[in-house]
């Protein structure tokens, strides 16, 4: 299976709308968003148009230092790392709060995988 087909059903998986029992880990996927959000912009845009080229050009400033795939890397990286902290830092307090909780800990783990697939697909493109 090619990288971009690979990566088109990874992000399917990665950023669909998980559902929750637990109000507290609702709540903590909501404060998430803002993370997962920043991400989901340019994945989508490898999703359907094949790459993010995009972001390379951002007058607005909202991908600081991303100029190339290897930037680009490094920027997802290091929102998926924070996204990472914050999730380990939270701790249930019951079973519910433990499964929803580790469901959002595979999810981040995706969310890392899904980013090593984006950089081959745009160092493809360079």
């Amino acid at each position: 299976m090619k990288n971009i087909e690979l990566f088109r059903k990874a992000f399917d998986e990665t950023f669909k709308a998980p559902t929750f029992k637990s109000e507290r880990v609702f709540e903590l996927w909501v404060d998430l968003e803002i993370v997962s959000d920043a991400l989901a912009g340019p994945l989508y845009g490898i999703k359907t148009k094949g790459n993010c080229n995009y972001v390379y050009k951002d007058k607005k400033n909202r991908f600081p230092g991303v100029t190339n795939a290897i930037t680009f890397r490094e920027w997802a990286k290091n929102l998926s790392s924070e996204h990472k902290r914050t999730l380990l830092e939270f701790k249930p307090t019951d079973k519910i709060e433990e499964i929803e909780h580790k469901m959002l800990l595979g999810i981040a783990g995706k969310m890392h995988e899904i980013i090593e697939l984006a950089f081959k697909i745009q160092k493809e493109n360079e």
